[in-house]
């Protein structure tokens, strides 16, 4: 692997996608989380991909990944 330094965009982009790719699994498999779909009227498509689990208060949860990573 080469220095981050000498990253470039491409670089940082499947870096980010395989460190959410991580956090997505991770959250699955130790919470039983799920993929779900999310309405973003802000993006480019209208939706978004999200990760849902529920909590210890029985609240549903939803995080994007790529937000994490980010």
């Amino acid at each position: 692997m080469q220095p981050t330094s000498r990253f470039e965009e491409s670089d940082w982009v499947t870096l980010h996608l395989d460190l959410a790719s991580c956090v997505a699994e991770f959250l699955i498999r130790k919470y039983g989380a799920h993929w779900t779909v999310v309405s973003d009227p802000t993006g480019p498509v209208g939706f978004r991909y999200a990760i849902e689990a529920n909590g210890i208060d029985g609240q549903t949860r939803r995080v994007d990944p790529i937000d994490v990573v980010a």
